[in-house]
């Protein structure tokens, strides 16, 4: 009896201290990441969008000029963070925050105040507890693909952990930091595991079930949380024919197929306090209304897509200093390209393959792959797909975000390539050929264009700057060359990791009896890959920007009762940061009447992007003499002053 006893808590110390090691690689990728925002002395904002022209910093004459380092990144300073601080000081104050008097003429509060994530995000004001809210959403996701591996997928030990450090830093978590499109993906691996333990028909699996389904529905983007029950739905398909094959549609239309909706069912009524409210505000949407109506803001791009799921960086980017954009600037943006389904070089070209080449996992690697093909079907045009995607319904979701489905299966498969070089299936396979052909080709063209760069970047900006008429983007020598710098410091990376994989398949062809002993190697390389491309994508700013007093507005906010528009300056949410209510808005919906009421007061058509079309609305106006504006009398009746 004693020596069982002994036995237990033998295995359980070992499976504690397995399970603090996956803890331990997922906080040292975020350490590595954001760890002076951890602390305090960085926020993990990029802040010197306050000091742009018309913003909200005032420049003072002989004050050092600050650098708004990460411009398309302004949105988690202008429409993020200000939400965020009246939701702190709401819970501070011992009310539950559910509407909002700042934006508009007072609407519902929209935010995620029952999720995980959002709750710890506000239980301070201090804008440290993004850092540390940052850290939960990585070990949710991490501790989700490494439970999803492991027990549902019965892939060993080592490959689940390596998928765990992983995921919480490749380019959908990396590129969407802070952004709240993140928060139903974390919770994607917990929500396909639930399902698979329900399928079992394991203990409590429908319970579980109905958590996920909640905590994915809690989240505030519902489009991609939409998005993540149509893969889960998927999983959940090819799951019950794979675990059940000849019973699957008995088991489907009865005990478990009851199950599943049971489970699905009880989420939404656990999500309901939040749904419902969002669901209502969403019927007065301008901006979904213009979705169901046909209008894509972010249309498919084509085969011309395919490259950024290895090479990120190809097209260049408008976000980051020192680069450029190569394509229009709406494809620059790479949170919004393929680049955001980015999983690593080594992980999609070298071990994502190997899962093919084994035979034991044969229906795991073909669901995955088909599913990596699904999420990326609309960044690249797919007939077919592209068609049933804009079907009545499936219209109101941005589906170039599916790519973070892509970058879930590419991860799994590239667990289960990982498990096949451990269990020896990949010796003597003469299948690798295509692999060292893709390599040794995107060796040769990184090699290439380390010292041949692309137009416009090779001779037509620095044609434009010469001819006086430079480019927004590069508009010095400095620019461009620093441009050309970057350009060539993203190549170079690509082809050290294009030559490591070249060397791995050589090693392994020749000497099979390696593979154990570069397994750790692989591992090591796949998690620095993902590192190097999130290192420097976000550069935590002194604490002293985050909305500094002006004394100018501090006094406005003391002597006003009314609301207020800023006229080439203030973004509508800024006002909200500081007390002041604002005519205008900015939470993703925009009321339709308000907006049309507004479109009465000025004469300027599409003043604001798609998705914020009253963000920075301008009303028309006129000067009377000495210092007096007018403006159209439907403002006063708002309870403008």
């Amino acid at each position: 009896m004693l020596e069982a006893t002994l036995d237990k808590i033998s295995l359980r110390y070992v499976e504690i201290r397995k399970l603090l090691l996956v803890a331990v690689g997922i906080i040292a990728g975020q350490v590595v990441l954001y760890g002076p925002a951890l602390v305090g002395s960085k926020v993990l904002l990029p802040l010197g969008c306050l000091a742009e022209s018309g913003r909200y910093i005032p420049r003072t004459p002989g004050a050092p000029e600050i650098e708004s380092t990460h411009p398309v990144l302004s949105d988690l300073v202008l429409f993020t963070e200000p939400p965020r601080l009246f939701a702190a000081r709401e819970l501070s104050a011992g009310r539950l925050p559910r509407w909002t008097p700042y934006e508009y003429g007072g609407v519902p509060f929209t935010w995620p105040i029952y999720s995980p994530h959002f709750l710890l995000s506000i239980l301070s004001v201090s804008p440290v507890s993004l850092a540390w809210a940052q850290v939960f959403a990585a070990l949710v996701a991490g501790f989700g693909v490494f439970a999803l591996c492991r027990s549902a997928l019965k892939i060993t030990y080592w490959p689940s952990v390596f998928a765990a450090w992983c995921y919480p830093i490749t380019g959908w978590f990396v590129l969407f930091q802070g952004y709240s499109v993140c928060v139903p993906v974390i919770w994607l691996p917990w929500l396909c595991y639930a399902i698979d333990r329900t399928i079992r028909g394991r203990p409590a699996a429908v319970a579980g079930l109905a958590i996920a389904t909640a905590l994915v529905f809690l989240s505030r983007n519902l489009d991609v949380a939409g998005q993540v029950c149509l893969v889960s739905a998927l999983f959940a398909s090819w799951r019950a024919w794979d675990i059940h094959r000849d019973r699957c549609v008995r088991f489907l239309f009865g005990g478990g197929g009851l199950r599943l909706v049971l489970g699905l069912g009880l989420g939404l009524l656990l999500a309901a306090p939040h749904l419902l409210p969002v669901q209502v505000y969403a019927g007065t949407s301008d901006r979904l209304s213009r979705r169901t109506s046909g209008t894509e803001e972010r249309p498919p791009v084509g085969i011309a897509a395919l490259p950024q799921f290895v090479l990120p960086d190809m097209y260049g980017a408008f976000a980051e200093k020192g680069s450029c954009p190569l394509l229009e600037p709406a494809e620059g943006n790479l949170l919004e390209s393929p680049a955001a389904g980015y999983t690593g070089l080594l992980a999609t070209l070298l071990l994502a393959p190997w899962a093919l080449l084994g035979r034991r996992r044969r229906s795991e690697s073909i669901f995955f792959l088909l599913l990596a093909g699904f999420g990326a079907s609309w960044a690249l045009k797919v007939p077919g797909a592209v068609q049933i995607l804009r079907l009545p319904g499936l219209n109101i979701m941005s589906h170039n975000r599916l790519v973070f489905a892509t970058s879930f299966a590419l991860l799994v498969l590239a667990a289960i390539g990982l498990e096949n070089l451990l269990q020896g299936d990949l010796s003597q396979q003469p299948r690798q050929w295509p692999q060292l052909l893709l390599l040794s080709v995107l060796l040769g063209w990184c090699l290439y264009r380390m010292e041949v760069f692309p137009e416009p970047l090779a001779s037509a900006y620095e044609s434009k700057l010469r001819a006086g008429t430079p480019d927004v983007w590069v508009s010095t020598i400095d620019a461009i060359h620093k441009a050309q710098a970057w350009f060539s410091g993203r190549y170079r990376r690509a082809a050290v990791l294009s030559a490591c994989g070249l060397a791995i398949i050589l090693s392994l062809h020749y000497w099979p009896s390696i593979a154990r002993r570069i397994f750790p190697v692989i591992g090591a390389l796949i998690v620095a890959d993902l590192l190097l491309f999130g290192y420097g994508r976000r550069i935590p700013q002194d604490p002293s920007l985050y909305y500094p007093e002006v004394p100018a507005l501090r006094n406005m906010s003391a002597a006003l009762h009314g609301r207020v528009i800023g006229i080439d300056c203030m973004p509508a949410s800024i006002a909200q940061a500081i007390g002041l209510m604002d005519i205008r808005g900015c939470d993703g919906f925009d009321p339709e009447r308000w907006v049309k009421l507004l479109a009465i007061t000025t004469s300027r058509k599409n003043q604001g992007p798609s998705y914020a079309t009253i963000q920075s609305f301008t009303p028309f106006c006129y000067l009377l003499p000495p210092y007096y504006f007018q403006f159209c009398p439907f403002l006063f009746l708002l309870y403008f002053r």
